[in-house]
């Protein structure tokens, strides 16, 4: 069995700028390898700028080991890359022959009270005390860690903001329907606040970019038109309220970009990009 050692790649979504956001802080959580149970999951990261520094570790609570490892990254193009540089505490059981270096891709999205990222990794490396680094052949996982909003970083909305163009923005209850443009009924709170953004902001022009679901049997093709159906459905409904087509761009990514791993209703979804 092989535990975890890490490079993380880490997609932010909810920023209007690189460095607007600050992850400084302990985040908390779990992740998995392989066949093996979840295991607790701490990253502790410090923020200077776009650069970031800290500890990650895994601990398997049942059996009251784990290994941490610092690491150094940056956050620029509201994208995180941390890269484990090296171990400062090893203590597993002596069936343990080694471990993972990850790379994990996962999404930070905000919940009611939480920053949360979640996602999937992969690794094609392993490290055996003793012998270093060689070729392994490990099995994907996912990973999920959180962290409590203060008031000092709670998320920008379109009406506090006059950058530049910002990252995606997630409307977190326009949803829609399996394999169809139809939206969830909750769906039209939420544009209807929009639309009181773009009100307000009447200089502001914005890019909806729609999503879609991986599921079985679905065709990248099918689901780009899907997608694209699903961001003119919400301009429709933007510009039936009362905000000018030519301040909505759109733009539809297929499968390209699940949100969380597929199955899940979260990834038909739409989000928005604040262009000037």
């Amino acid at each position: 069995m092989k535990t975890t050692l890490l490079s993380l790649s880490i997609f932010v979504i909810t920023c209007f700028s690189a460095t607007c956001q600050d992850l400084s802080g302990t985040w908390s959580g779990s992740i998995n390898q392989g066949k093996s149970p979840m295991y607790t999951f701490i990253v502790k990261i410090n923020q200077e700028g776009s650069e970031l520094s800290g500890t990650c570790e895994i601990i398997n609570t049942y059996k009251k080991n784990g290994v941490t490892e610092k690491f150094q990254g940056t956050f620029t193009n509201n994208e995180i890359s941390l890269t484990e540089t090296s171990v400062i505490r090893y203590k597993m059981s002596p069936s343990v022959k080694g471990w993972c270096l990850k790379i994990l891709s996962g999404t930070l999205t905000t919940r009611e009270k939480e920053y949360v990222i979640e996602g999937t990794w992969t690794s094609d490396m392993g490290f055996t005390p003793g012998r270093g680094y060689s070729n392994s052949d490990c099995e994907p996982g996912i990973f999920r860690i959180a962290k409590a909003i203060s008031s000092k970083d709670e998320p920008p909305t379109l009406s506090q903001s006059d950058q530049k163009e910002s990252g995606p923005i997630l409307l977190k209850n326009v949803l829609f329907e399996l394999q169809t443009d139809k939206l969830f009924p909750q769906a039209y709170a939420e544009l209807d606040t929009l639309v009181i953004q773009l009100k307000e902001k009447p200089q502001v022009r914005i890019r909806l970019e729609g999503h879609t679901d991986y599921i079985k049997n679905s065709s990248a093709q099918g689901d780009l038109l899907l997608s694209e159906k699903r961001v003119n459905k919400v301009k429709g409904y933007l510009i039936k309220k009362g905000i000018k087509g030519d301040r909505i761009e759109t733009k539809g990514y297929g499968h390209s970009k699940p949100l969380l791993p597929p199955p899940n209703e979260a990834n038909r979804r739409v989000e928005f990009v604040i262009l000037n």
